[in-house]
This record gives C-alpha cells, structure tokens and sequence, in this order.
C-alpha cells in the first residue's frame, strides 16, 4: 500500500503538510514498534493515501490506500472483541493502541488499519467505512455510542506512528490480524451487479456484503467464519430464507477454494436463522404497514408468551419487586436470581427453562454478593457451578434509566459480554433513577420505556428492585406510571419471623394471590470474611409445593367462618371477586349484625379480614386487600384450584 510519510517537523500552525509517498505492506508498519515518548506531536506520521506533488492537502490526494477507524476514549476494553469481528470478516487489518490509551483511568483508545487490495477513490472512502461497520457488531456499538472518530472520512487524514508515553508502554500493544486484503465495490459498482427489478433491496438498502469483492478467494481456515458473516448479515437485511441459502451457495461455490460442503452450509443457516427467529419465523411487516397489523392467520403464526415460570414470570417485559426496608426484598431476588440460572423450582413452582442472569448491585454491592455466597453454600453449588450464567455487576458503576445515552452504554455493555435471552436485575431502582422526582409521572414513564429498551435489546425481562412509599397501603413508591407499565409487580412483606410475595400483578394472568416463605441463617467462611459471626440468610418456602392437585385450606373460628362466608356472597356477583374494602366492611357487618347485638362489629370484621389474610395458615390462600391494576384500597377473594377453602 502507498502511504504519505510526513517528517518530525512542524510547519504552518501545527499542521503536518510536507513529506513523500512510499510503499509498504500492512505487516511491515505492524513491525515498527512504538515510539516511547511525553511528546507525541515528535513522532512522525503517515496519510494512508497517494498525494502528488509532496503536499498534504485534499486537493492532491489521488487515491486511498486504507480504511482507519480511530477509537476515542471507550469505557470498556473491546480490544479482543474488536479482533474477533475482524477475523470473522476474513480481512486483512493491523489494531493498536494509541497515545492516549489509559486502563487506568477506564479511557480505551484504539486504531485499526485495513488495506485495500488495490486503491479506491477519495469519494467512496465514507460508503467504504460505513459498510464495512455492517460487517463488525462491536464497531458499529462504538459509532452509535459517538466514541468512534469521524476522521475515518477524511482522505488527507495525518495518523501518528505508533505511540505511548513512559507512563502507559506496560499497556501499549500492537496486532497484526491475518487475512486478505479488503477490495470494497463502489456504490456505482454494486448497483450495476446487484440491483435489479428482480431484487429484494433498492439503492438506498444495500447489503454489506457488497464491500467484499465477488472475485476474492476466501482459503481453507477463512471459509467458515466468511460465511457464518455473510449469512448473518443477510438474515439481518430481511431475506427469505431460501433467498438467504441460495446467496450462500452462490458465495460458497464461487470464492471458497475449495467450496464448503452443501451440509455445512446448510446448517450454518439453519443455526444463524434458528437464532435470529428463535425457531418461530416472522414475515418483516412491509415498509407500508409500519404499525405491523396482521390478520388472524399471521397472528397464529407468532410465538405466544413465553413463561419462565407459568403464569407468574414471563421472559419478556418490564417488572418491579417492591418492599419496605428490612423486608428483604434483596434475599428474594437472589433467591429469584439464581433458582432461574440453576433450579427446577422456585418457591415451589416449577421453573420451565434455566435463563442467564445478569444481577446489577448498585446499592450495596458487596452485601449482594454475600447473599449470592449464601445462596450457593446452602445449595452446594462450587464458584465453578456459578461462573456460566449468573454475573454479579454494578460495583463503582452508575445507569441512569431516564438517559437515553446512558441506558445505550448499558445496553452496548450487555451486548459486548454476550448477554441475551436472560433476566436482568437492576437493584434498586432509586440508585438508577438519576435523581430524578419518582412522584413525577412523565420522568417515571421514560423510566418504563428506557427499561423496555433494554427488555427488546437483550430479549430479556428487566427487574427493578424498589420499595414502599410512606404509606404502604398505597403500595409500590413512585408515580402512577410505574404501575400502568410494569408487567409485573411482585410485593414482598415480612410478617414477624416469616415473609410473603405477593403477585400484585401479572399482565395476562391472574393474580392478587401470595405464596409464603421463610429466612434461614447461613453461615459464612469465617476465615475469608476475617468475622468470626459471618453469616447471611437463604429463602425457604414455607411449604414444599403449591403443584398439589388439592391443598385445603380450613378456617377455624366462629366468626371467621361467618364472615368469610359473607364475604364469598358480597363477593361472588363481582368481577374478580373484588370491590371497595370500605363498602364491603360495611356490608358485611350490617348483614353479620341483623337482627343481633353485637358490640363493636365493624372492628370485629375487619379484625376477621385482616386474620384471613396475615395468618400463617391462611396466607395467600384466602384473600387480600391493597391496590390493584392501579385500583386502590380493595379487597378480593383469592381463586386457586390448588387450594379449597373450608368453612
């Protein structure tokens, strides 16, 4: 490749502009090595392109001799991932880091070089940049997130030779990725190969696969990677998938020397289409019908709601577990947490498939941690057993839920780790909320479509941990909007020495009805806690299955059977079983006391209803009273085949 070298001198204001064209391979600038210097502006540089007349300047550049992307100051090390996604192009590239490259200060600097086979014209060098992007996921997170330097456009663009300072050579490195060089069509170019009236893509929809030439080898060790790459790229554009075959056939027989068998082919899209439509296709709604309506037949056609455990937890969507302080909100959603990683069942329901979690800690991150040791001593599970799928996240780290940039670099942080189809817990939801007034109802509803954002990108249900407002009849803190969003809502409450979870709300299921469990002391390594007392707590349901075909429930005592069977006649005409809690109080009693003296009825029934609710024996069985769907202060019987009431 041609490159301008420019000298060690300044001239003209700091600009680098005189110096003279000379030919070198890919490989032998990888080989230079690092200049070590304070200064950097004292190292030379070089314009990947050809320049006449010895004068760095857009007007005497004659051709392009490579593709540079300039990585700005990232807050994540993507290095091996940037590799990654460049073997898998099969193109020929050089990485290193620059000059103001610092781990220690989470400031990530990067260049990567690609030569192109033969020179391009200065005005593709923009089309030629953002195509290749297509081809390279985590290149493309980088120029969404604004870190990647716009130079990239520029022909005449001036790059220092390689370079660190003293301070940082520990961590300067440079890579020289193998490959064949990259030989982009010109827009032009494509369009007389590619479009035709016969094509599913226009002019303005163009695959990347037009950056790779139709006549290049792609040699034995490159071949599975190109065409896993080309098949992805082309399941992403929307193609049938016969189309999406048929294009890799064609590539396979034409450029892989020698070509793949048909069945390895066949199963790489097979795997890459199974992934993109988890087995369940969907026709892409046509640009025309951009809200997607579809008749009853293509509805039929979609997958219908997956449960990760059925009818209380779906795999999808936006959820909150709320409590007071010290109800234990955080036992829970670990138990929560890891029971969906590694168990068959969870408080006694069955959990219908493993997903990984991702547990973000932005509140006491290391008192988590201890919960999660907990968790695992008690289950006898090895650090190994929980290295797979459960990740513990958020130490020293901040997401504001109501930024859209910044819920973008948590969504990138996830994606970067390979994390989809999973749970994520985000604890708690005040941490998160970036001070924003939680009353407010227009800031709370960014909140829910920020987490939904992040529920569709990662194909995974969203938990927030939050708590109580002052008053707890009221419920969950925070404005309406919170409720009216959320799919789920569960509400932990500890009764003395014992709690329950309620399922407040379950979005296309019943609920209202509560299951109980305990806490139970575990004892920690007292050695690697240096506390002689280290110790946390597990979940322990109170019962060892709610899968019975019949559990009955008995109520004891005169009055509780007299009232309960009055609640069940003012209760049974209602939708679901619920009304206002005052006017059924005052029901109640005025039926409980006709024709009788009864001092004190009133406290007496609502002393009654609050026994069938709180007890031990009858919790989450019988009935509940609180909010509900948004409607507040009611009171509802619990419907249950599991259960049968006797009174």
């Amino acid at each position: 490749m041609k490159v301008f070298e420019l000298p060690m001198v300044r001239v003209d204001d700091a600009k680098y502009t005189e110096g003279r064209t000379k030919v070198m391979t890919i490989k032998e600038y990888a080989e230079i090595g690092f200049a070590i210097t304070e200064f950097k502006d004292s190292v030379a540089g070089v314009v990947f392109a050809d320049i006449s007349n010895g004068y760095r300047k857009n007007d005497n550049v004659m051709s392009v001799s490579a593709l540079v992307f300039d990585i700005d100051k990232y807050y994540l090390d993507v290095f091996e991932q940037l590799k990654k996604d460049i073997r898998n192009t099969g193109i020929e590239a050089v990485i290193n880091t620059t000059y103001s490259h610092d781990p220690t200060d989470k400031r990530y600097c990067y260049r990567i070089i690609i030569p192109f086979a033969n020179p391009i014209e200065k005005i593709h060098l923009e089309y030629v940049g953002r195509k290749f992007m297509d081809l390279c996921p985590s290149l493309h997170m980088i120029n969404n997130s604004g870190h990647l330097d716009k130079a990239f456009k520029n022909p005449c663009q001036f790059y220092y030779l390689p370079t660190c300072h003293p301070e940082r050579k520990d961590y300067a490195v440079i890579e020289y990725l193998g490959g064949v060089p990259l030989k982009p069509d010109t827009p032009k170019n494509y369009e007389d190969e590619y479009v035709s009236s016969n094509d599913v893509y226009t002019g303005q929809d163009m695959p990347s696969q037009a950056i790779l030439s139709t006549s290049d080898s792609i040699l034995e060790g490159g071949r599975d990677n190109a065409i896993t790459s080309i098949v992805g790229t082309l399941v992403n554009q929307g193609l049938s998938k016969e189309q999406v075959l048929a294009k890799a056939l064609v590539l396979n027989d034409e450029r892989c020397k020698p070509p793949l068998e048909l069945s390895q082919v066949k199963k790489s899209v097979d795997s890459i289409w199974r992934t993109h439509y988890q087995d369940n296709p969907l026709p892409t709604p046509p640009k025309d019908n951009p809200f997607g309506f579809r008749t009853y037949k293509e509805l039929m056609q979609m997958p219908p709601i997956e449960w990760l455990v059925s009818q209380h937890l779906t795999s999808k969507g936006v959820m909150f577990i709320y409590g007071s302080s010290q109800a234990g909100k955080t036992f829970a959603s670990v138990d929560l947490a890891l029971c969906l990683c590694f168990k068959s069942q969870w408080l006694g329901f069955d959990i219908k498939k493993n997903v990984p979690v991702r547990y973000c800690a932005f509140e006491d991150y290391r008192g988590v941690a201890m919960r999660v040791d907990g968790w695992a001593e008690y289950h006898g599970y090895t650090q190994e057993d929980l290295s797979n799928k459960f990740r513990l996240g958020g130490e020293g780290a901040s997401l504001n839920i109501t930024s859209e940039a910044s819920v973008n670099q948590f969504i990138e942080a996830l994606q970067l780790d390979g994390f989809k189809d999973g749970v994520i817990f985000l604890d708690t939801f005040n941490k998160i909320c970036g001070g924003e007034e939680e009353n407010a109802n227009g800031k709370m509803g960014m909140a829910i479509i920020q987490s939904e954002r992040i529920s569709q990108a990662t194909n995974s249900l969203v938990i927030n941990i939050h708590h109580n407002g002052k008053d707890k009849g009221k419920g969950m803190r925070g404005g309406s909007a919170l409720h009216a969003g959320a799919d789920l809502i569960y509400s932990i409450e500890k009764h003395s020495d014992n709690h329950s979870l309620k399922f407040e709300k379950i979005k296309n299921a019943k609920d209202g009805h509560n299951v109980g469990y305990k806490l139970e002391t575990v004892e920690l390594d007292k050695q690697y806690y240096n506390d002689e007392n280290a110790n946390t707590a597990v979940v322990i349901p109170t019962y060892t299955s709610v899968k019975k075909d019949s559990y009955e429930v008995k109520i004891d005592g005169e009055n509780n059977k007299q009232i309960y069977a009055l609640l069940v006649k003012r209760l049974d005409a209602y939708n679901d079983h619920e009304d206002d809690y005052e006017t059924v109080v005052k029901d109640v009693t005025t039926q409980w006391v006709e024709g009788t003296n009864k001092p004190r009825a009133r406290e007496i029934v609502k002393r009654c209803i609050s026994t069938l609710r709180t007890a031990e024996k009858y919790r989450g069985m019988v009935l509940d009273t609180g909010n509900r769907d948004g409607r507040t202060n009611r009171i509802w019987l619990i419907e249950n085949d599991k259960y049968h009431i006797k009174y």
